[in-house]
């Protein structure tokens, strides 16, 4: 436990119910309206290998060919990249001074995965992007060629869990323990799992390049978003519902 022996701050995050209404609803929304279409919008797999040279020159230069050790290897990274820096950042929260910072953690992490996964589901469902295996001869994994989870490649939610979890991890251990060197760690070791993950899902044939850096980019602002909303310091912020989802107003 020497990572949180250093002095901790107490009282950092504070849930409120307008800001949990304002995670919770629209993403939930959105995660409902996705799954309504879900098997109305999903084609059936055909066999039909698709052309390379319809792929734009920089995805098609890192696009692969399915490879199932690397699709094994790309799920336990993204089960590490979101379990090993959630738990160093519930850790901060249950060894600061602040009595309810477990819970307080706890709920904000857990928006942070439903916006990644209403955004992600959405997104996926609009764009409908074939998977790079889609490209090649070797078929693709068949409970996603079934399920028609092959023509949803964009964006890599893999990549934007692992982001999501390395950013909110990375800003909540900092917040709680601004002066310990364990923060360096947390933030490198954070983002190389959220790297690793990303690197696996290219190569393994499952996600273009432009995916999982779209995924990373939605991962890294949703990581951001929910802790800074609910930084004391940020109390004077305005949230409020929008027909295109969440407004944030910031007193100076």
């Amino acid at each position: 436990m020497l990572i949180f022996l250093f002095p901790a701050k107490s009282q950092v995050f504070k849930l409120s119910l307008l800001k949990e209404l304002a995670f919770f609803v629209p993403a939930a929304t959105v995660e409902g309206i996705s799954l309504y279409f879900d098997d109305k919008i999903k084609e059936d797999y055909t066999g039909k290998i698709y052309d390379k040279s319809d792929v734009n020159s920089f995805d098609r230069f890192f696009m692969h060919e399915y490879r199932k050790s690397l699709d094994f290897a790309g799920d336990l990274c993204v089960a590490s990249a979101v379990a090993l820096p959630f738990l160093a950042s519930a850790g901060a929260a249950y060894f600061s001074e602040e009595k309810e910072g477990l819970f307080t953690n706890a709920v904000m992490f857990a928006e942070t995965m439903l916006v990644v996964r209403a955004s992600s589901h959405a997104v996926k469902n609009l764009v409908q992007r074939k998977r790079p295996f889609l490209y090649y001869e070797k078929p693709g994994p068949s409970k996603d060629l079934k399920s028609g989870d092959a023509e949803l490649s964009f964006f890599s939610a893999h990549s934007a869990y692992a982001f999501a979890t390395a950013t909110f991890a990375t800003y909540t251990f900092w917040s709680y323990y601004p002066e310990s060197p364990w923060r360096f760690a947390i933030l490198g070791g954070s983002y190389s799992l959220a790297a690793a993950t990303g690197v696996f899902r290219v190569m393994s044939g499952n996600h273009f390049a432009t995916d999982v850096l779209t995924g990373a980019g939605v991962g890294i602002l949703t990581g951001f978003l929910a802790p800074f909303c609910h930084k004391i310091s940020t109390d004077d912020m305005q949230i409020s519902f929008t027909p295109l989802g969440i407004s944030l107003c910031k007193k100076f």
